[in-house]
C-alpha cells in the first residue's frame, strides 16, 4: 500500500544487468522457442553466459546462471514482463494500454497500478505476436484486432497502427 492510501502491485525479479536481459531476449528467444528442453542443459547456459560475456564485455559467473535461466524461461516460454501476473490467481484482469501502463484488477482491491513497464511498443507487439502464434491466430497491420481464449484468459489485443500504441487486455475466466 502506497502512502497516499492506494494499492500498487510491485513485481520483483532477480537482479541482472538490463543489458544482459535485453541481449538474452533478442538473441536466444527463437532458439529456445524451437526446443524448450535445451534449457535443461547446463552446456546451453554456459554457452549463453560466454556469448553474453564476450559480446557485452561483462563478467558472468556461475552465480548469475540461475538468473540467466529465469529470464530465458520467462521470455521464451512464459509471458515475458507479465509472466508473474499470469500465475497470480488473484489477478483477475491485466490491461496494457501502451508502454507506460500495466493496470490489473486484483482480488477485492479493484484496479491497481503495477511497476511493470514495456520499453517500446515493439516489445508489447512481440507479446501480442507470441500469443497469436501460441493460439494459431493471425494478427497484422491489415487485421490488427485479435480476440481469443487461451488457457484461462480471454484475450483482446489491438496492434498499434499509424503511430498509435498497441493495447491488450487479458481477462481471467
Amino acid at each position: 500500500r502506497e502512502q497516499e492510501g492506494r494499492w500498487d502491485y510491485k513485481k520483483f525479479e532477480p537482479v541482472l544487468d538490463p543489458q544482459i536481459v535485453e541481449f538474452i531476449e533478442v538473441n536466444f528467444g527463437e532458439i529456445i522457442g524451437k526446443n524448450f528442453s535445451i534449457l535443461d542443459k547446463k552446456d546451453f547456459i554456459d554457452m549463453v553466459a560466454k556469448k553474453v560475456s564476450k559480446k557485452l564485455k561483462m563478467k558472468i559467473d556461475e552465480h548469475d546462471y540461475p538468473k540467466i535461466l529465469y529470464y530465458l524461461k520467462r521470455d521464451a516460454m512464459g509471458g515475458g514482463l507479465i509472466d508473474s501476473l499470469l500465475y497470480d490467481d488473484r489477478v483477475r484482469e491485466i490491461t496494457i494500454a501502451g508502454t507506460d501502463e500495466v493496470i490489473i484488477k486484483y482480488g477485492s482491491h479493484g484496479r491497481i497500478a503495477t511497476n511493470i513497464k514495456f520499453k517500446t511498443n515493439e516489445q508489447l507487439d512481440n507479446l501480442i505476436y507470441r500469443i497469436a502464434r501460441a493460439t494459431g491466430q493471425g494478427i497484422n497491420e491489415q487485421q490488427p484486432i485479435m480476440q481469443v481464449q487461451f488457457q484461462e484468459f480471454i484475450i483482446n489485443a489491438t496492434l498499434g497502427v499509424g503511430g498509435s500504441n498497441s493495447r491488450i487486455v487479458l481477462t481471467r475466466v
